[in-house]
C-alpha cells in the first residue's frame, strides 16, 4: 500500500511540473479561437489557431478561408489565394461564396483584376446579401479601368449594412470617380475614407487636393 502511494505522489509531482499537452480539440473549435483572437486583433494567436485547426482537419473548409482573410490583412496576398483555391476545390456548402470574396480580394491585392472581377461574380451570384463582393468587384472594375459600373457596386456597398469595410468602399468610388474626371466628388470619397481611418484615403485625399490648388 505504501508502494502505491508512493508512485501516485511521484506520477502527481510529474503531472504538475511537466508541460501541459494543448487538450484535444475539433478543427470546428479551433476555427472559433482563430475568430475570436481576430476579433480582439490578435492576427499571430489566430493564425497558430487556424494552422492547428487544418492540422486536425484538412479538409475543413472554412478554415482556409479564415486563414485567407488574416492572410489579405497582412497583405500576404500568394498565400491568400492558395488557400482560397483549396477551400474552393473543397465545394463547400455554406462558405463556398466567402471563399470567392477573398479570393478575389487576394486577386486585387496581386494586380489580377480580371480574375478578381470573375471571382466576385461567382460570389454575389451564390450570395446577393454580401457587402464584400459589392466592393471587391468595384476594385477590380476600377483596375481595369471601368468606372462607371464600379461606381454601381460601390454606391451598392456603401449603401449596404454592415460594412467594416466602408472606408474601402469610399476610397474605391473615390479612385472611380477620379478615373472619371470627377475630381470634386473624389476628394470628397478620399476624405471619408480618410476620416474613417483608412491609410489610403488620406494619402490619396493630400495628393488630390494639392494637384487640384496648384
Amino acid at each position: 500500500m505504501r508502494h502505491t502511494v508512493r508512485i501516485a505522489v511521484i506520477c502527481l509531482f510529474v503531472l504538475a511540473f511537466s508541460p501541459c499537452p494543448a487538450p484535444a480539440e475539433s478543427a470546428e473549435e479551433w476555427n472559433a479561437k482563430g475568430l475570436a483572437y481576430m476579433g480582439a486583433g490578435d492576427l499571430a494567436a489566430a493564425l497558430e489557431c487556424y494552422n492547428r485547426a487544418i492540422k486536425v482537419n484538412p479538409r475543413y473548409s472554412y478554415s482556409y478561408i479564415n486563414r485567407a482573410w488574416l492572410f489579405n490583412l497582412r497583405g500576404e496576398f500568394d498565400k491568400a489565394a492558395a488557400d482560397c483555391t483549396k477551400a474552393v476545390d473543397m465545394k463547400p456548402t455554406y462558405y463556398l461564396a466567402a471563399a470567392y470574396n477573398n479570393r478575389a480580394w487576394a486577386y486585387c491585392g496581386l494586380g489580377r483584376f480580371a480574375e478578381a472581377l470573375s471571382d466576385c461574380d461567382r460570389a454575389i451570384r451564390l450570395d446577393p446579401t454580401m457587402v464584400y463582393a459589392y466592393n471587391n468587384r468595384g476594385w477590380a472594375l476600377c483596375g481595369l479601368a471601368r468606372y462607371t459600373e464600379a461606381l454601381e457596386d460601390l454606391d451598392r456597398a456603401i449603401d449596404m449594412e454592415p460594412n467594416e469595410f466602408l472606408s474601402f468602399s469610399y476610397f474605391n468610388r473615390g479612385w472611380a470617380y477620379y478615373g472619371l474626371g470627377k475630381y470634386d466628388d473624389a476628394l470628397d470619397d478620399y476624405e471619408k475614407s480618410c476620416d474613417r481611418g483608412n491609410r489610403l484615403g488620406c494619402e490619396a485625399f493630400r495628393a488630390l487636393k494639392a494637384k487640384m490648388e496648384q
